[in-house]
This record gives structure tokens, C-alpha cells and sequence, in this order.
């Protein structure tokens, strides 16, 4: 795992270009990297003195081989160094996700509900 920064930034630029912008404020910052390029990232994306929540992608030619599993594994454990508590949320239709959660033992603590 590689904690990302201003200065390792382009490890993004291959394969997850739309994160640039973001590292400089969604700190922790995590990559799993494969052959120099970032594949799977977990960072915060919602940041309070007390809770970060995560945010998680892998590129499609990455997924189901654990990366999101460790990105998130090790930006929890940077957010709990940081004094704060990492919440993780995702979709009832996010099956992978939702996995990784569990593979985190990682335990439902709220839901939404949305009418349209």
C-alpha cells in the first residue's frame, strides 16, 4: 500500500485519473499499486474532527483480486492513528462492496431510505 501525496500523485494517472484533483484534501489517501500506477484507492471523502468516511474505487481490469480490500483496510487503520472512526457505506446493490465490508468485519450501523 502506498499512501498517496502531492509528491506520488501521478501513480493515478494511468488507471484512476479522475482522483488528481482530490489528493491534496482527501487525506488518508491509499493506493494499491500494480507495475508503478495506482489500481484501487481508498480515501476520505467526508471529514469531521471525529468520523471519515471512505471513499473506494478499483479500475474494472483490477477488481475482485483483494486491492479494494487492502486499500480500505489500510486507510482505516490510518484514520484510527489519525484519532478518528472510519465509516465505510455503500449501496444494498453494491454486492462487491458490500463484500469488502464484510471481509473488513465491518458491521451495518445505519441505513437511508429514498422515495422517488
Amino acid at each position: 500500500m502506498v499512501a498517496l501525496t502531492d509528491e506520488n500523485a501521478g501513480l493515478l494517472s494511468r488507471w484512476l485519473p479522475d482522483w488528481l484533483p482530490d489528493v491534496a484534501y482527501r487525506q488518508p489517501f491509499l493506493a494499491a499499486v500494480v507495475d508503478g500506477a495506482a489500481v484501487s484507492v481508498c480515501a476520505s471523502v467526508r471529514i469531521t474532527p471525529r468520523a471519515h468516511a471512505a471513499g473506494v474505487e478499483t479500475h474494472p481490469r483490477f477488481r475482485n483480486r483483494g486491492f479494494a480490500h487492502r486499500a480500505v483496510r489500510a486507510w482505516s487503520e490510518a484514520v484510527r492513528r489519525a484519532g478518528a472512526a472510519p465509516i465505510y457505506s455503500t449501496s444494498w446493490e453494491n454486492a462487491a462492496s458490500q463484500g469488502v465490508a464484510r471481509s473488513l468485519g465491518l458491521s451495518l450501523i445505519a441505513t437511508d431510505f429514498h422515495v422517488s
